[in-house]
């Protein structure tokens, strides 16, 4: 038994706000996968996480997680957190810039081709607008192969 889990870099509110965006497997309780304290992202909440998988899976061989190359994922406590589990838990770094493996990439070069390059919007209000109409209409199990079309 293995578990695969995609743990994507926070994303930016427009206020440069970052949000902890953990994805978990649907068989986990929501209140499972956003330890306490997940309002601040750092090498000890990420410890916890890996904890929290090495118990909930602890029939499970090893347990492999997909991360970016966001500094918690490196940082020394990480590393010897998961020294402690001799290797049960293998983290699996993506390149730094690679849009084909990240598919929120596709998404935002998708959005930029289609709502904010050469917008005439007079006000960020209204380009906002804009771009949450998009998202909101997005193909998200089809990323990759939606046509191009201009927002309004």
């Amino acid at each position: 038994m293995q578990l695969s889990l995609t743990l994507p870099r926070a994303q930016n509110d427009r206020l440069g706000h970052a949000e902890p965006t953990w994805q978990a497997p649907s068989t986990w309780a929501p209140d499972a996968c956003t330890p306490p304290g997940a309002d601040k992202k750092n090498a000890a909440l990420f410890c916890q996480l890996l904890r929290l998988l090495a118990s909930r899976y602890r029939r499970a061989r090893r347990v492999h997680l997909v991360v970016d190359n966001y500094g918690i994922h490196k940082a020394s406590l990480t590393r010897k957190t998961l020294a402690a589990f001799g290797g049960r838990i293998v983290l699996h770094f993506l390149p730094p810039y690679c849009p084909d493996a990240n598919r929120i990439e596709r998404v935002w070069q998708d959005l930029h081709a289609n709502v904010t390059r050469n917008h005439r919007c007079k006000t960020l209000g209204r380009l906002l607008d804009n771009a949450r109409r998009y998202l909101d209409s997005y193909v998200w199990k089809r990323a990759s192969r939606r046509p191009i079309a201009r927002a309004a």
